[in-house]
């Protein structure tokens, strides 16, 4: 008996130890990404609850700079018709990924530019590696945001803040310098330059831009009113609003597994590197989430085994001394 008490502990105990080492392999997955954590780190320390959303379309759909402006406005009206303040109390930003050329002096190279519209790095947080953000009231001359892979090639070195170079002809001044991604998903994010400009910068003034992505944080004092504030602003453009907020937690992961098949990279249409990778590490989340689901119920089951298998001498024991008695006080 004493050999069954054991093999059942250690059996209870080694998928106790699956299921913490699985859970805690589940959250390293997403322990280096910013991107789909704007909501928090927006809120701060703040008690106010944030809902962070995206939705993706094609240059067809004629997202243009006038109808971010018109998104705005739209968010912003009924945000102040719920009797909140707008100022400073949201993020939106749209984006379009356009081929430019970038050179400094007689060294040009092909690159990928982020074309953004509104508060790009208020949702790519991403900390850079030299300098820092310009705000677009605060900017003096054209700036940039360059990566590493682009400053090494035109310059020889990332401490390269404040120096001139030129995107498709234009002057433009390098207020940042961000990390290129080397890490799991390198592949995703290539191994082209990238910079990152406004739409209302010199080598776009001329473009007929049309975003692809748009993204928002915004209050959500009550659930679904943010979703449903970003999902009629767009609704002429979108009807696939997608929530980002807490898309890897538990649940939402649980709902991600019921369509397994619809996990992974998207495909078809244009959307972002970064969303792709999203998607991958759900699909990692998910798998293991469903491991860490079978160690735990495992465990139950091992533990209940075992606690069943210790009462039952028991109480088997005291029904015996129970009959004793009664036996006892019948003679």
């Amino acid at each position: 008996m004493k050999k069954r008490y054991i093999v059942f502990g250690v059996l209870t105990l080694v998928c106790l130890a699956a299921a913490f080492c699985l859970g805690a392999a589940r959250r390293s997955v997403t322990e280096d990404d910013v991107r789909d954590y704007a909501a928090e780190a927006f809120r701060g320390d703040a008690e106010d609850r944030y809902a962070q959303l995206a939705f993706y379309c094609s240059e067809e759909d004629y997202l243009t700079p006038d109808g971010m402006m018109s998104v705005k406005n739209q968010l912003e009206s009924a945000m102040t018709a719920e009797s909140i303040d707008p100022a400073g109390n949201y993020l939106l930003t749209a984006s379009v990924e356009k081929q430019v050329s970038v050179s400094r002096d007689t060294a040009t190279l092909s690159a990928i530019a982020t074309v953004y519209f509104g508060d790009y790095f208020g949702l790519h947080p991403d900390l850079p590696l030299k300098g820092g953000y310009v705000d677009e009231s605060d900017a003096t001359t054209e700036f940039c945001v360059i990566d590493d892979y682009t400053a090494w090639r035109l310059f020889g070195s990332i401490d390269v803040c404040g120096m001139d170079l030129e995107i498709d002809g234009k002057l433009y001044t390098v207020s940042a310098v961000l990390a290129a991604d080397r890490g799991e998903y390198a592949s995703y994010y290539g191994e082209t330059p990238r910079v990152y400009i406004l739409y209302s910068s010199g080598a776009m003034r001329d473009q007929n831009l049309c975003f692809t992505t748009a993204e928002a944080v915004l209050p959500d004092p009550i659930t679904d009113f943010a979703y449903d504030m970003f999902s009629e602003a767009v609704s002429g453009y979108s009807e696939d609003v997608q929530v980002i907020t807490g898309r890897f937690t538990p649940i939402e992961l649980w709902e991600n597994i019921k369509g397994m098949a619809s996990l992974g990279v998207m495909e078809g249409q244009n959307f972002p590197y970064y969303e792709n990778i999203a998607r991958i590490r759900e699909t990692k989340c998910a798998m293991i989430l469903v491991f860490e689901a079978v160690s735990w119920i495992l465990a139950a089951v091992f533990l209940v085994t075992l606690i069943v298998l210790i009462l039952r001498p028991i109480f088997k024991n005291f029904e015996e001394k129970r009959l004793a008695k009664k036996r006892h006080a019948i003679y």
